[in-house]
């Protein structure tokens, strides 16, 4: 694994400051989402919270277009699959 230059050292520390100051967990969430290809390239991204005791599934995607309609009934029918969730 390269190490960061120092350009993405600068946008991280910038990114960490913008992360300190969210106040709760959702808009950690969203906001994370947003930020986070500012310090890696990538097409998307995602932040999947599954609470299995509560039967609650969050799941927040960057760019919020990715997200597709059918998204819930899939993972519900293949959860039992998910390498952590087995586990």
């Amino acid at each position: 694994m390269e190490r960061l230059s120092d350009r993405q050292l600068q946008r991280l520390r910038g990114l960490i400051s913008d992360i300190y100051e969210m106040r709760n967990l959702s808009a950690f969430r969203r906001d994370v989402m947003a930020l986070l290809p500012a310090l890696v390239a990538c097409d998307t991204c995602s932040c999947n919270d599954i609470d299995l005791p509560r039967r609650r599934i969050e799941w927040i995607a960057y760019p919020a277009e990715v997200r597709f309609p059918d998204f819930r009934r899939i993972l519900c029918q293949h959860i039992h699959e998910h390498p952590l969730i087995r586990y």
